[in-house]
């Protein structure tokens, strides 16, 4: 096989330096609800919104702290069964247009109610569209970090 580069043009590797290990206070734990059974009104079309509709959900709930792998104790992590009574709570009285939105609500609700750090929330209605398994949405927030307190100065 020819050589496409001359000498001077041939790519060099380049080490990459591994990161520094990460202390275990360092690092957070993701909680993950996978297949999430939901039910709310949500649709932009008057045959939609007679009656709920069920949605699957799929969260991954990043947390910053968490002692539960030490302490093997409820208390010290988040009680995933709270999450998914709270969620399922506030939907089932609630009327959505549409996926995006109640993606964001659910979002910021866990953010929120139960602290976490980072969120991502998946969105889907299940065999509403001939041929197609699921549409829906998926998106990632996280906290807002409190402002910076202004200095008071002597």
């Amino acid at each position: 096989m020819p050589d496409l580069h001359s000498a001077q043009e041939r790519p060099t590797r380049v080490a990459r330096a591994l990161p520094a290990p990460l202390e275990a206070r360092d690092c957070g734990v993701t909680i993950l609800i996978r297949d999430l059974a939901v039910s709310t009104v949500i649709g932009v079309y008057d045959r939609e919104r007679r009656a709920p509709q069920p949605l699957m959900m799929d969260l991954d709930i990043e947390l910053s702290a968490n002692d539960g792998a030490k302490t093997d104790a409820l208390v010290d992590t988040l009680d995933y069964a709270q999450v998914i009574e709270d969620i399922r709570a506030c939907l089932a009285g609630a009327r959505y247009y549409l996926l995006e939105r109640v993606a964001e609500f659910v979002a910021q609700r866990i953010i929120d109610s139960f602290g976490a750090r980072r969120v991502m929330v998946q969105v889907a209605k299940v065999g509403v569209v001939r041929d197609v398994g699921m549409v829906g949405v998926r998106i990632v927030r996280s906290r807002r970090r409190a402002p910076a307190t202004a200095r008071k100065t002597a």
